[in-house]
């Protein structure tokens, strides 16, 4: 029986979600200026909604083995474990770390949060 991690992982794979050249074809005009660690606080308050977690650090480019150390680390609990897996992208361990690679993610099939992507779009516009 597959579980929908590995069900996203499954998906992730085989669409090449997550790829840097989607970035640059979607959201056009949101900045790629480079985000690091602190940024941490403001790209948490943009994502507070999502609980897809694992879903989303696939589309950013994290690893499927991090992402479930990350899960087991914290015992499942959907709010440290977005706070980390956050931290790992902005520590440099998924693709470029941009506003448009955050919005490119969350318009992702993987994680179909459009009004969140929407949203980042819009503050955050060159």
């Amino acid at each position: 029986s597959i579980n929908r991690v590995d069900l996203a992982h499954s998906i992730a794979t085989s669409h090449g979600i997550g790829t840097p050249k989607e970035s640059e074809s979607r959201y056009p005009d949101v900045s790629s200026e480079q985000l690091d660690i602190s940024n941490l606080g403001e790209v948490l308050e943009d994502i507070f909604t999502v609980h897809e977690w694992i879903q989303l650090g696939l589309a950013l480019g994290l690893s499927y083995h991090g992402l479930r150390t990350i899960e087991m680390k914290h015992h499942q609990d959907p709010h440290h474990c977005r706070t980390e897996m956050v931290r790992d992208w902005l520590k440099g361990l998924g693709n470029e770390r941009s506003w448009r690679q955050l919005a490119c993610a969350l318009d992702s099939p993987l994680t179909g949060r459009t009004e969140i992507a929407t949203m980042i779009a819009t503050q955050h516009r060159v």
